[in-house]
């Protein structure tokens, strides 16, 4: 130990001490740099997120006649929620509209739209958000501290989203007991092209949709009917099998089932017209007054007789009920889109009805 130090040159520990110290400093320096690189950076990529899931339920919730009214109402509302989010700004060409298949979630290619599944938005389902941090970009450089004494002044950076509506919702709780025609709905994107638009009256017969200037009725038989009734049914359903009587229904039609209907499965029905009792008229009279937006079950087909037929499942729809008739034990409203958040569980495939889900896939 004295023979090194012996050997060492005067002022060579000064040296070496403040090499050290400038080491420790340049790795201090890189890790503020890096932190607060690492927190800016999640800031733009929840800006991201977020706007982009505002946008894609704007898309498709927005009363826009035309794609590109649509488009700006989905552009605005990722707008403001980035903002809302670190103060991020996001340009209209950081808003991009897109496909991407729902089933895959495959975000590879941001394909051509897909108008057959979802013709409410001329077949777009995805919303693809950047958000953008560097020179001449909506958001200022993320700054460097450290790296100013080596002449950097900051850092770009760039967070993605995109988000989706759609790919089906496979089961549902808190749903109305009447059954409905998917056809009512595929009459309405059919003559209306938005399905919101048309005052609908449902009944067990036939079914009427009207936007005051044009009329459309759909009759057994027809493209979009589902056929009669099961002899002795007027289209209320019994979900739990349990065969209970219509203080049960009245129950269900303010508060909703509180199980699960799914789509694929059949359910049986509440027999007879029992829209005349007095707890079922008081529940639909509520329902009217406070113009509540339900879900009813949409099928495709019906079979069986009295308390035994069966209604096959394929969808469901957002519906408000504005007035109803019991004599004809049919229902008079508008179909609304709907967006589940809980008490439903996205499928695999696209199935019909307004309601749906959006979820980020990048």
């Amino acid at each position: 130990m004295r023979c090194w130090l012996r050997n060492q040159k005067p002022g060579q520990g000064v040296i070496q001490a403040l090499g050290l110290l400038f080491l420790l400093c340049f790795v201090g320096g890189l890790a503020v740099d890096a932190g607060l690189y690492y927190f800016m950076h999640t800031g733009e990529q929840n800006a991201a997120d977020s706007a982009a899931l505002a946008a894609v339920t704007q898309l498709y919730k927005s009363n826009a006649t035309s794609l590109s009214g649509k488009e700006s109402d989905a552009t605005t509302s990722a707008q403001t929620y980035s903002q809302d989010n670190e103060k991020n700004n996001v340009g209209t060409s950081d808003v991009e509209f897109g496909y991407v298949n729902p089933t895959t979630g495959d975000t590879s290619q941001f394909s051509s739209p897909d108008a057959t599944n979802f013709p409410l938005t001329s077949g777009y389902n995805a919303v693809k958000v950047t958000v953008n941090a560097g020179q001449n970009q909506a958001n200022s450089q993320i700054p460097s501290v450290f790296g100013q004494f080596l002449g950097v002044s900051g850092f770009n950076s760039r967070a993605q989203a995109i988000a989706i509506y759609g790919g089906g919702v496979s089961s549902i709780s808190g749903v109305r007991p009447i059954y409905m025609c998917v056809g009512a709905w595929n009459e309405a994107i059919q003559e209306f092209s938005d399905p919101t638009i048309p005052q609908v009256t449902y009944g067990p017969s036939s079914v009427t949709e009207t936007d005051g200037t044009n009329t459309y009725t759909v009759n057994s038989g027809d493209t979009n009917s589902c056929g009669n009734l099961p002899p002795g049914n007027w289209g209320f359903a019994d979900f739990d099998g349990g065969g209970g009587g219509t203080p049960q229904v009245a129950d269900e039609l303010t508060n909703g089932y509180s199980g699960t209907v799914s789509v694929g499965s059949s359910y049986g029905p509440k027999p007879g017209n029992i829209m005349n009792s007095g707890p079922v008229r008081s529940a639909l009279d509520g329902l009217v007054t406070n113009q509540t937006v339900i879900t009813f079950p949409l099928y495709d087909t019906a079979s069986g007789n009295g308390k035994n037929a069966q209604f096959h499942i394929v969808g469901f729809a957002g519906f408000v009920i504005t007035s109803y008739d019991r004599k004809s034990s049919s229902i008079t409203g508008y179909f609304k889109k709907v967006m589940c958040t809980q008490g439903c569980t996205m499928g695999s495939s696209v199935t019909p009805g307004g309601v749906t889900n959006v979820r980020l896939v990048q």
